[in-house]
């Protein structure tokens, strides 16, 4: 049995509880080289130390036999508002996340190849190029037939086109830098993980942002995010239209008016106006002052706040059916994947 022992298993269990090695080690009575070398393949557990992981770690030893591996760090990690790269542990808990996810798709990947099918005929409807990310977005509201204005829900666009969304606990660490990331996993269908704790405008650029990477970015590129925020802008907040509403006598009034209409964030529509040049660079650094000034940057008035988009499709794909092979993963996990997804998606 201890042949097919999984260290990448090992190695998700204790990042999901934040520990790294030496913590394990701690808890375990072994040495961080003990850990190390387990993890690097260079040799096998004791039957001991697979009960103490098992116990310390919370977690069945059948989870630890599985077969899978790490997702690896996604292509974009997208921290919308904030520049800095995300540090080391912040992006190991992220993998753990994105990790166990995508091995509990892969466990029922069976029931998956429907949202494949969508997500190839939007592709290859739209055709989306990365250097053009203005017609992509025009293209996919014509796609779903939202053409002008508001899109009223873009979360049910985004799963109507094949693309499962996971509102996300990234811990606290991470959730401090991390809005929202992506995955295109081979013979699976793609995969949006956001940040659960943002604010829902947040949330809804981060989604749009996140959807220009799995429609268009294949790999990493120097102009990415710029274009996926292009993507982004033009998809809720069209040219069109938008110019409509804003002015050059754009105030933090009319912008805070603007908020409800377009659920997008008083920052976003800022960024839009001076984006399509309606107002001039002094008029956008002045009220950039006074939404610092007014604590709007990290938190805009709680009054305007928008009601969070509701996710179906990943609890339809593990919850509407009693025979979606939920045993086999309540074998697996000793109920905790019900636990987590209940908990992650309420």
């Amino acid at each position: 049995m201890l042949a097919d022992f999984n260290p990448d298993m090992m190695v998700l269990g204790r990042t999901l509880k934040d520990l790294n090695q030496t913590d394990l080690a701690d808890l375990t009575g072994k040495t961080q080289a003990y850990v190390s070398k387990i993890e690097q393949r260079m040799l096998s557990p004791s039957d001991e130390f697979v009960d103490s992981l098992s116990d310390k770690l919370e977690l069945p030893k059948t989870f630890f036999y599985q077969s899978g591996h790490l997702a690896g760090v996604p292509t974009s990690v997208h921290a919308f508002f904030r520049k800095t790269t995300p540090k080391a542990k912040v992006l190991s808990r992220l993998n753990a996340e994105i990790s166990l996810r995508i091995l509990h798709l892969r466990i029922i990947k069976d029931r998956l190849p429907a949202y494949m099918a969508a997500f190839n005929a939007l592709i290859e409807a739209i055709s989306p190029q990365p250097n053009q990310p203005e017609e992509a977005a025009r293209k996919f509201r014509q796609y779903h037939n939202v053409e002008r204005g508001v899109i009223p829900n873009l979360t049910h666009l985004v799963e109507a086109s094949g693309i499962l969304i996971f509102p996300c606990d990234f811990g606290d660490e991470t959730n401090e830098s991390v809005d929202g990331v992506s995955m295109n996993v081979p013979h699976l269908p793609p995969t949006i993980f956001l940040n659960k704790s943002r604010p829902a405008d947040r949330m809804r650029f981060s989604l749009a942002h996140e959807l220009f990477h799995v429609l268009a970015h294949r790999v990493p590129s120097d102009t990415m995010e710029q274009e996926a925020n292009r993507f982004a802008a033009e998809l809720l907040m069209p040219a069109e239209d938008i110019r409509v509403d804003l002015s050059e006598s754009a105030s933090l009034n009319t912008l805070a008016a603007l908020k409800p209409k377009w659920k997008a964030s008083i920052a976003s529509l800022l960024y839009r106006a001076g984006e399509l040049e309606i107002i001039n660079q002094n008029q956008k650094n002045n009220l950039w002052r006074q939404i610092n000034q007014r604590g709007w940057k990290k938190q805009e008035p709680a009054s305007l706040d928008l009601e969070p988009e509701s996710v179906s499709l990943v609890q339809n794909i593990f919850f509407s059916d009693p025979n979606v092979q939920l045993s086999d993963l309540l074998h697996l996990y000793n109920g905790k994947i019900e636990e987590m997804y209940q908990t992650k998606l309420a």
